[in-house]
């Protein structure tokens, strides 16, 4: 109904053509239709939810495109008369003078905060952000008619469209940028392999190296493996001992008298 409202108001007064309604894509930039598939079962086809921001973006970035998001949705849209979505801008302005300069002083503080970004806001997208501010407050000045393109223009609104444009194409464009990064490093990887040769699938890469020459075998005998001498490495083994000389099995020889057999008998006195 609103909407309708703007469009006929705007080809009234001849600003149709200039003039879009909810800013330059059309449409509401602040809620979205649900996908069939998320619906719930007491939920209607065609119910809208509030639009998130990226998650892509990087936690300051999304911080200030969200306080962006919130002013200018206060600013343009955050109250409904008869069917006309209106924000507290809309209302301030009606005063003469002293509520577009309001006005003017709020949608600054909102392409103030904007450019907080990481890396700060282009020059295309800031001109096009004061361009926005400066149509509403010239246009705001013409009394009755002004306040009412004023609130069908929405110049908070979009701005917060050109910063969430800016930031979607920055970060889309950091994407690709990496993606055809990784692809020319494989790429110079390949071409060193290439260059190197290929590796047949036969070859095991991770098998020892071949063996060495083999060493002349040496055969050892049982005396010299088990008695090794010295007069193939002198000094490494001890001396030997001298042998004991054979044992007698005479009495005279080993210093005892020969053991006869009989029993001493004892003395008669005990």
């Amino acid at each position: 109904m609103s909407q309708l409202a703007y469009k006929y108001a705007l080809k009234k007064t001849g600003l149709d053509h200039v003039l879009k309604f909810g800013g330059e894509e059309g449409g509401d930039p602040y809620r979205e239709t649900i996908p069939e598939e998320e619906l719930r079962f007491w939920q209607r086809k065609g119910k809208t939810r509030l639009r998130t921001v990226p998650t892509y973006l990087s936690k300051h970035d999304k911080k200030v495109l969200k306080a962006v998001k919130k002013r200018a949705y206060y600013l343009d849209q955050s109250l409904s008369v008869l069917g006309i979505r209106l924000g507290w801008g809309g209302i301030v302005g009606l005063v003469p003078a002293f509520g577009d300069f309001v006005n003017l002083f709020f949608s600054v503080m909102l392409i103030k905060k904007s450019g907080e970004i990481e890396g700060g806001l282009p020059e295309s997208v800031y001109t096009k952000m004061v361009l926005n501010v400066l149509i509403d407050f010239l246009v705001g000045l013409i009394p009755v008619v002004g306040d009412f393109v004023n609130i069908a223009y929405k110049a908070n609104t979009r701005n917060f469209l050109q910063l969430e444009k800016f930031l979607v194409n920055k970060y889309q464009a950091a994407a690709v940028s990496s993606v055809n990064r990784q692809v020319a490093e494989q790429e110079k990887i390949t071409e060193i392999t290439d260059d190197s040769g290929p590796v047949s699938s036969g070859t095991n890469i991770y098998s020892s190296p071949p063996a060495g020459p083999a060493l002349p075998s040496r055969t050892l005998t049982p005396a010299t493996t088990i008695h090794p001498d010295d007069s193939e490495f002198p000094g490494a083994f001890p001396a030997k001992k001298p042998a004991l000389p054979p044992r007698s099995n005479s009495a005279a020889s080993s210093g005892f008298t020969q053991f006869d057999g009989r029993v001493p008998q004892a003395h008669p006195k005990y």
